[in-house]
């Protein structure tokens, strides 16, 4: 038995208002990505930061006291061109720069500590990295007497360039990484929902009725137990239907053969009652004709033998409705082709056309008197609802599948207007519809389809002739 639809689709409805739970992982994979990568990038520029500190520091502070010791060497009146070679080895150092200042000092007086020809790092990243400036000054005496100043300062220029270098290599192949571990994560993310997704349809197949829905084999340990779970539970559900389905079977088994013991019980005790009734009433109005003064006898008498004769029919038609003479005992195409015939002749002006394929087969009472039944109510709203002009009828014996061994199935359908069904149980389609379902088939409700009011029930049954209650495929 499935949920009801309304229930189904405002519980899908509450589901979808709900956050999505694979947008938020993939959200996060993507978010704890960039930021790991702004980590990465902060803490490689604040080390090297510290690093170019300490190396720029050192490298000046080893050119500070070479040229300490330069000038002591050449002593306090030394050449100019003297003081010009010492800035050109102080310009062989790296991470120092030095200048001479003199009035005969040109261009050619200033020189530069580098390293290898490393590409220069742009000016946003050379202001995060530069240090502050360290320099010294040295005042010079000159052999012919005038002074000069020899300017040192650290130079982080190339330490930076070569910090860049590292940098525009690493960080590139830590954003290609990133990427790669957030498509990794994204593509395990949807294995994992396409797995909740084939769940889910499963889960709404079982919610449909089809308890023959079962969940492949698990692609990942940690959805072996639901898959099992699930697997089981639908097995159990299958068994519980097949149990409730016999039960009800059985029930139903029960309750015609109380039908038919009832029928029995008055076809024999108000029979012969009714017969040796209206025999006496035929005996009084004879003896009323011949005696003197009959006639205020005859018309009472009259009255007596309507009233006897109503009731007869009435109890046969009531015999009928209990347990129709012909079901179980004749084929099924007989027992149908008897329903449509006694419209026929109580509706004339409708048109009645019964096709039946299952040839002298009869499938016991209880389907037979189901079919019956269904072909009676459905002609019967037709006629008394839909106004319908034509009637056709149709018993088709189908094959079955793994469930079954074949499927009756019969189709009543009418160029009338949809008609309406008994509300009370036990008749009506609604009545019906349960008791094929009891037989482990399936009613569907009238629909409206090419102009034309249709209703079907199928019924499983054995290939032979026998009915079965293995299930019918809805």
């Amino acid at each position: 038995m499935s949920l009801s639809p309304a229930i189904s689709s405002a519980t899908h409805a509450a589901v979808r208002r709900l956050p999505q739970l694979r947008s938020r992982i993939m959200l996060g994979v993507v978010g704890l990505s960039a930021a790991l990568w702004l980590l990465l990038a902060f803490g490689m520029v604040v080390n090297a930061r510290l690093a170019t500190r300490a190396e720029v520091s050192a490298s000046f502070a080893i050119a500070e006291r070479f040229a300490e010791a330069r000038i002591a060497s050449i002593g306090p009146a030394g050449t100019l061109e003297a003081y010009r070679r010492l800035v050109g080895e102080l310009g062989e150092m790296r991470h120092v720069s030095a200048a001479l200042s003199h009035p005969l000092a040109g261009p050619d007086d200033a020189a530069a500590g580098g390293g290898d020809d490393e590409e220069e790092a742009p000016g946003w990243f050379a202001a995060l990295i530069e240090i502050e400036p360290i320099d010294s000054l040295f005042t010079l005496t000159l052999d012919d007497g005038s002074t000069a100043t020899l300017m040192l300062a650290a130079n982080d220029a190339d330490e930076i360039a070569e910090v860049w270098q590292d940098f525009s290599f690493i960080l590139p192949v830590t954003i290609l990484y990133g990427a790669i571990l957030s498509l990794l994560s994204m593509l395990l993310v949807n294995l994992v929902f396409a797995r909740l997704r084939r769940i889910e349809h499963a889960l709404d197949r079982l919610r449909e009725g089809a308890l023959d829905t079962r969940l492949e084999d698990a692609d990942f340990a940690e959805f072996g137990q639901v898959t099992g779970g699930f697997n089981d539970l639908a097995s159990h559900l299958s068994e519980e239907k097949r149990l409730n389905r016999n039960l009800a079977r059985r029930l139903l088994d029960a309750h015609e053969a109380e039908r038919r013991t009832l029928a029995n019980d008055l076809h024999d005790e108000l029979g012969p009652h009714l017969f040796s009734l209206r025999s006496a009433v035929a005996m009084l109005k004879r003896k009323a004709a011949r005696a003197d003064g009959g006639d205020g006898l005859e018309t009472p008498l009259h009255m007596l033998d309507e009233e006897v004769a109503t009731l007869q029919s009435a109890t046969r038609r009531l015999l009928a409705g209990l347990r129709p003479m012909s079901v179980g005992g004749v084929p099924l195409r007989d027992t149908v082709e008897g329903a449509v015939d006694s419209f026929r002749r109580s509706s004339p002006a409708t048109q009645f056309v019964c096709r039946t394929e299952t040839a002298d087969a009869t499938f016991g009472e209880v389907v037979d008197l189901t079919v019956y039944r269904f072909v009676q109510e459905s002609i019967l709203n037709a006629l008394k609802h839909g106004k319908a002009s034509q009637v056709d009828v149709a018993i088709a014996l189908r094959p079955g599948d793994a469930s079954c061994d074949a499927v009756l199935e019969a189709t009543v359908a009418n160029d009338g207007t949809m008609p309406i069904a008994s509300n009370r149980e036990g008749y009506g389609l609604i009545g019906i519809a349960e008791r094929v379902e009891a037989l482990g088939g399936f009613a569907t409700a009238p629909a409206v389809a090419g102009g034309r009011t249709i209703c079907r029930i199928a019924i499983p049954v054995r290939a032979g002739g026998t009915s079965g209650a293995k299930g019918a495929r809805p």
